[in-house]
């Protein structure tokens, strides 16, 4: 799995969060990994976040994506 980078806003940790049933606003978390399964990348201090995705590995490359890497 790739490690997130941190924010691009304010550098601080980012974190999955997955969707689907029950999950509310802010969706959940979890130690499996599940690709898969939809979600978005979240900062945990300034909130910034990527759409939500089918996939949680899309969301993750969103995240990582920086204009200066040629994505």
């Amino acid at each position: 799995m790739a490690e997130l980078k941190p924010c691009p806003f304010c550098g601080s940790k980012a974190q999955v969060r997955y969707t689907g049933c029950g999950s509310g606003n802010n969706g959940y978390t979890s130690n499996i990994l599940m690709r898969s399964k939809a979600g978005f990348v979240i900062c945990l201090k300034c909130g910034c976040r990527t759409s939500i995705y089918g996939k949680v590995c899309r969301a993750m490359d969103k995240w990582n994506r920086r204009d200066n890497n040629g994505c």
